[in-house]
């Protein structure tokens, strides 16, 4: 999802965008036209849209095997005291 997507979508100017998503001005002054905006915020549009602006996982690198490794290299966390966890 790209800045300019997201401001056609709704035909807002940066500075209500940057309203509606309780962030800076200059945050969203900082997201280049020409790259996608930053993941937490396309997660949040597209699930405020309805996936009417559309989370494309490929523009943020995801890579499903890295995040397996991670996980499986996780030390494991003990049980407490009680067997519950």
């Amino acid at each position: 999802m790209f800045t300019r997507d997201v401001l056609n979508y709704f035909d807002i100017t940066r500075p209500t965008l940057a309203r509606a998503l309780d962030i800076s001005d200059a945050a969203v002054y900082q997201w280049k036209d020409n790259e996608p905006i930053p993941e937490a915020q396309a997660l949040r549009l597209a699930a405020a849209t309805g996936n009417g602006l559309r989370y494309d996982p490929e523009l943020y690198n995801f890579d499903s095997a890295k995040l397996d490794k991670i996980l499986a290299n996780r030390p494991r966390e003990r049980d407490n005291a009680e067997g519950n966890f």
